[in-house]
């Protein structure tokens, strides 16, 4: 029979040894020697470390080279992927281009107003523009009464509507309305592409050409996702981790400072909403989205406290409390009457 020494694993230290002798190499060139299954689950692996990390800083997504992760992947999972890229050439050009249209639309307006001095506005209070007509366009355009699509016709009933205009009027002028209208849309395409261009700059990290961003902020929670890892949970995260974690660390900080070894969490749910509770001071708590509550029991075992849990359930049909000693193998979803008792231990009890 073999020594039992030969049917062990090679002790952990022996390994970090190694890996850490070897720092100086560039070991993801070992990567062509594993399969091409293995080589993706180290980069999914690794996109998942970075984005949980970000999410518990409060930041909504992440800016990367290349996805670490097939785009096609990430948006059916629920992300929101697109590339960001500088066009100042793009951004410059449309620019000028809304500048040309609004010079053109401005012109047009005045002419006819040079020409029908008598033309007034039913309206008196919203002026943006020392030309009335061309503040009715603006105002059209805000009220969702002029689009993109609207046709000349649709505008013509419009300034019907809103001015002193006779049919008779608008056929002679016909053309010009046209124009004004024409350049007017013109303006805001050129506005809107430009604005879409700035906002990609300004999340530009600063000296790159072009970059990925990959977001979670959009992404509806649940309560049960589906994986432990996801857009839904990373929002979470963005959303309630820092102020949770400040609530706990301050808490159990207090408690100590008091010559205390545990501290007690009683969480409860109202309207939708998780309130922690300080067992010591009930003036101390925080209100915060739904969350599976596993996620707290394992931050805190991996951060090397102890932790006893029990639920309080209410039986409205027997009007009883219902006490459970759980752990993390116990899922559940907290209801409006439940109470769930976290007591949180760095000292034994």
């Amino acid at each position: 029979m073999k020594d039992d020494q030969t049917l062990k694993f090679t002790p952990a230290k022996t390994l970090f040894k190694l890996a850490r002798d070897l720092s100086g190499n560039d070991l993801a060139a070992y990567d062509g020697d594993l399969p091409a299954w293995l080589v993706n689950a180290k980069k999914r692996l690794k996109f998942e470390k970075m984005a949980t990390y970000a999410a518990r800083n409060g930041i909504d997504h992440l800016l990367m080279d290349m996805p670490l992760v097939p785009v096609a992947q990430l948006i059916e999972q629920g992300f929101a992927v697109r590339e960001l890229i500088r066009k100042d050439a793009l951004l410059q050009s449309l620019e000028l281009a809304a500048e040309s249209a609004e010079n053109r639309a401005t012109a047009s307006a005045g002419n006819f107003i040079f020409e029908n001095p008598d033309f007034t506005l039913k309206i008196s209070d919203n002026y943006i523009h020392r030309n009335i007509l061309y503040s009715l366009v603006h105002f059209l355009w805000d009220q969702g009464d002029l689009t993109e699509s609207t046709s000349t016709h649709d505008f013509e009933e419009k300034l019907k509507e809103y001015s002193n205009v006779s049919e008779d009027l608008i056929l002679t002028n016909r053309f010009l309305l046209k124009s004004i209208v024409d350049d007017f849309k013109s303006i805001k395409m050129a506005q809107s592409q430009a604005e879409a261009i700035k906002n990609d700059l300004a999340e530009l990290p600063s000296g790159r050409n072009r970059t990925w961003i990959i977001r979670w902020a959009h992404a509806n929670w649940s309560s049960k996702p589906k994986n432990s890892f996801s857009p839904q949970l990373l929002n979470w995260y963005s959303s309630n981790w820092p102020d949770l974690v400040n609530y706990v660390n301050e808490t159990m900080y207090n408690a100590a400072n008091k010559g205390r070894s545990a501290c007690t969490f009683i969480i409860s749910m109202d309207y939708g909403k998780l309130f922690f509770e300080d067992l010591d001071n009930y003036n101390n708590l925080i209100e915060i989205k739904p969350f599976p509550w596993l996620l707290l029991w394992q931050e805190f075992i991996v951060s090397g406290f102890v932790v006893l849990a029990s639920v309080f359930r209410d039986d409205q049909d027997i009007t009883s409390h219902v006490s459970q000693v759980i752990d993390a193998t116990y899922d559940f979803d907290l209801d409006q009457l439940d109470k769930l008792v976290l007591h949180v231990g760095w000292g034994g009890f």
